[in-house]
């Protein structure tokens, strides 16, 4: 089943609110594109206002300090941006949402990263 199928199908169940469902198409849309450096993410919801409440990048803090230099440093930073910056492209391209609060953290990871 193609992501469009999927979203679809998940737009059709009516067991969901709209908020739920559009926390379930970003949770597959993250699944299906892995970024550098992130391990996890969670997809908050909202339940007084029936929304995505925001959506929280895990990066690994072993892949961020893994290297000493200011200039891979740097580099890591811009692609931390650049990351946020696709996921809300994407969340948008996808589901029409915008203004959807998108941030990181650094943390240990227990699996292995996503994309190496």
């Amino acid at each position: 089943m193609n992501l469009r199928d999927t979203i679809k199908r998940i737009l059709k169940e009516e067991s969901k609110t709209k908020g739920k469902k559009e926390v379930e198409i970003i949770s597959r849309l993250l699944d299906l594109n892995p970024f550098e450096g992130v391990c996890d993410y969670v997809v908050t919801y909202d339940r007084i206002n029936d929304r995505v409440g925001a959506v929280i990048l895990r990066f690994s803090e072993e892949w961020y300090r893994s290297s000493d230099e200011t200039v891979e440093l740097n580099r890591k930073l811009k692609l931390i941006r650049a990351t946020k910056d696709e996921v809300e492209k994407l969340i948008n391209n996808y589901t029409g949402l915008k203004n959807i609060y998108v941030g990181y953290v650094y943390e240990k990871c227990d699996s292995s990263l996503k994309d190496n």
